[in-house]
């Protein structure tokens, strides 16, 4: 029998799979899950390969019950390009990032559930996967309203970014995962803007972007689609780095220093 299809979002196939094996369709982008259990794995400490040494380590889980339905996940260090614009990238064959959102997944077979095949090909990374960004880094503040690091939820800041802004970049993540009153310091770098439907961004991630962040003097470590890494500066060009950000901008090779 024929099942309805649902959304994968971006490199948490456990958070797009798990939920119809409970028979409970994923929502589509602009509204998130709201099933605490579909979580449980995410609870548990990362591997250490998601971990950054240089990084402080987090004390706090992300959770908002009320607001997302989430408790208690884990945070690790490392982040998905999600493209050079914003959470929507993915829709735009120039802005798209070498991870995405698989927006129409059956639920018949374990193997469709898990978006297999569905994902990005290799041909598709065209701008060649020596130019084009895999991984990068993040860090946020250690709250429990602080999604930035949430290895398992692949929200905009949590374990997902983009290029829209330069590493590091100065109090400019829009995300559904920050508090709504900012606990820290006024001019913390860190600072985020709480977004999130029903709260101002009608069209489900449209304004949400996250900046590759790290406590390493002066950038980030990233990662290629053709597995190779690197440092990159926070003053790395902007133009520079939004074409890092794409797979298929057609932007001509350009000097990373």
């Amino acid at each position: 029998m024929d099942r309805p299809f649902v959304a994968l979002y971006g490199i948490s196939i456990a958070l797009g799979t798990i939920p119809q094996y409970y028979e409970r369709p994923q929502k589509p982008p602009d509204n998130f899950p709201n099933h605490a259990e579909c979580f449980f794995i995410g609870g548990t400490i990362p591997s250490a390969v998601w971990l950054c040494p240089g990084a402080d380590p987090y004390t706090n889980k992300y959770t908002d019950s009320a607001g997302m339905g989430i408790e208690d996940l884990a945070k690790g260090n490392y982040v998905a390009n999600f493209g050079s614009d914003s959470y929507l990238s993915y829709q735009s064959p120039i802005k798209a990032g070498s991870f995405g959102i698989v927006p129409s997944v059956k639920q018949d077979t374990i193997m469709t559930r898990a978006g297999s095949r569905l994902g990005v090909k290799h041909g598709q990374i065209t701008d060649g996967e020596g130019n084009s960004l895999l991984l990068s880094e993040t860090i946020g503040l250690d709250d429990l309203t602080d999604s930035r690091g949430a290895w398992l939820w692949p929200s905009m800041g949590a374990n997902t970014f983009t290029t829209k802004f330069q590493p590091n970049a100065y109090q400019t993540d829009v995300m559904p995962g920050c508090p709504t009153t900012w606990p820290g310091a006024a001019n913390d770098p860190l600072k985020c803007t709480q977004n999130r439907p029903g709260t101002g961004d009608a069209s489900g991630g449209s304004l949400w972007s996250a900046a590759a962040r790290s406590r390493h003097t002066g950038g980030v470590n990233v990662a290629f689609a053709d597995r190779s890494t690197r440092f990159v500066r926070e003053t790395v060009d902007l133009a520079i780095w939004q074409a890092l950000g794409s797979r298929a901008g057609n932007e001509p090779p350009l000097p990373i220093d």
